[in-house]
């Protein structure tokens, strides 16, 4: 799986994603709308390659994540659209 570049995963009812999907070595593009985040997963912060994040719809009351600001993610769009 670590040859997988975007994943979609809106609409599950995810709270937090697993410390092995770090190893998605090679995403770059990435949907968790409609989910029940209410911070960004720090997993996020091992993912050099991802320049977009989907997160609407979530319960986000942080801004992003220092490490996300260094890896900077070219669109990471959040918030009730």
């Amino acid at each position: 799986m670590s040859a997988l570049e975007e994943l979609y995963l809106s609409n599950n009812q995810l709270s937090e994603l697993p410390i092995s999907f770090g190893n998605l070595s090679n995403l770059c593009c990435l949907n968790l709308w409609y989910n029940q985040f209410s911070s960004i997963p720090e997993s996020l912060c091992i993912l050099t390659g991802l320049n977009y994040v989907q997160l609407q719809y979530n319960s986000i009351c942080d801004g992003l994540p220092p490490c996300l600001t260094v890896i900077d993610i070219g669109d990471v769009e959040m918030g009730e659209q």
